[in-house]
């Protein structure tokens, strides 16, 4: 079903969250359901995601600096967090160029790698939860081939953000995570050979 746009509609310069609010509403309208529910149902599932995200990377962001530095005592995780804060705070009052060198906020210069990230995490997350099977001595194979699907896919979509990006800002940040990326899934590697040599010296 193709949907005609149009650029004259007052819509276009309303907030995201408002058109996003409208197309949800006018999605639902389709099934019978009232404009109004299905405009604050919108508002509120894409608040909530934006809500959820925001708290949750500043939660693992705090956890692993004060893993990192060894930040320890009752107080360290207000001082790990207003660190945690402080980059993207300058992201929201610096202002860069984007590609066609129109003076716009930093954040949303990096947001279209954000997609990449998010499903980079979700790659993660899945060897995380292998390594920990493989170590129970469970199998694993339900959680690998997801998993390797997920870190292909993310992993090449940030090849391509750098080679598209060089070496302006997105693609610092995209060759960064895939650094990052390629150390934690060379360690995860290393568990499972490390568990392969164990099981062949017990068995000599």
């Amino acid at each position: 079903m193709l949907i005609e746009i149009d650029i004259h509609d007052p819509l276009v310069k309303q907030a995201p969250l408002a058109i996003y609010g409208a197309g949800m509403a006018k999605f639902f309208s389709i099934f019978g359901i009232p404009a109004k529910y299905g405009n604050s149902f919108g508002i509120l599932a894409l608040s909530t995601f934006i809500l959820t995200t925001l708290d949750t990377a500043t939660r693992l962001a705090r956890y692993i600096l004060q893993e990192f530095f060894n930040l320890e005592g009752k107080h360290t995780r207000y001082l790990a967090t207003a660190i945690t804060l402080c980059l993207p705070a300058i992201f929201v009052l610096v202002n860069l160029k984007d590609a066609s060198g129109a003076i716009v906020p930093a954040w949303k210069t990096i947001w279209p790698i954000f997609g990449a990230t998010n499903q980079l995490l979700a790659g993660l997350v899945l060897m995380v939860v292998a390594v920990w099977l493989k170590k129970k001595g469970k199998s694993v194979w339900f959680v690998l081939l997801p998993m390797l699907f997920m870190l292909v896919m993310t992993l090449w979509a940030l090849v391509m953000v750098i080679r598209q990006y060089k070496f302006s800002l997105l693609g610092i940040i995209g060759g960064i995570l895939l650094l990052l990326a390629v150390f934690l899934i060379l360690e995860a590697i290393k568990i499972f050979e490390v568990k392969h040599h164990i099981r062949r010296i017990i068995k000599l």
